[in-house]
């Protein structure tokens, strides 16, 4: 593998921009085998999103191309013409916002029907939504937002 170069992410794996053999991905590794455990669920449930999407060609889901329990590591596949969604808004027509709310309509139609019901402590959610509201805060792109 050649240099790397990091991306800043949400979560407690370290994700880079890897060149390997002329083609870049991306490489996401967890420091302990609890956070591996997270990240493999990750990378198992966007194999099951891409299958979802890429039959429906609505979205493009990057390519998990592997999981290395060994090295507590997956590769993904890097598509460096993507838009994040911030970016999108900023810039996508009225027309094509509403596309967009279609197509996560479609995706939570599509999660919903293939979820099954589970109780979670109060806490947990709780320290899920004061976690989101905190990285809100810390991200300068949502700042003019909030």
């Amino acid at each position: 593998m050649e240099d790397a170069i990091k991306i800043k992410g949400h979560s407690c794996f370290k994700v880079q921009l890897k060149k390997i053999d002329c083609e870049y991905c991306i490489r996401k590794a967890a420091s302990c085998k609890k956070d591996f455990a997270r990240l493999k669920l990750q990378l198992q449930k966007q194999k099951r999103y891409e299958k979802y999407f890429f039959s429906n060609d609505r979205f493009i889901v990057p390519e998990v191309y592997s999981i290395n329990k060994k090295n507590m590591e997956g590769f993904m596949e890097y598509i460096s013409s993507a838009l994040d969604v911030l970016d999108f808004m900023e810039t996508a027509s009225p027309a094509q916002i509403k596309w967009f709310c279609n197509m996560i309509k479609s995706f939570f139609d599509f999660c919903i029907k293939k979820s099954e019901m589970k109780n979670i402590p109060i806490e947990i959610i709780n320290d899920k939504i004061v976690l989101i509201k905190k990285n809100c805060i810390e991200n300068q792109h949502l700042q003019s937002y909030l």
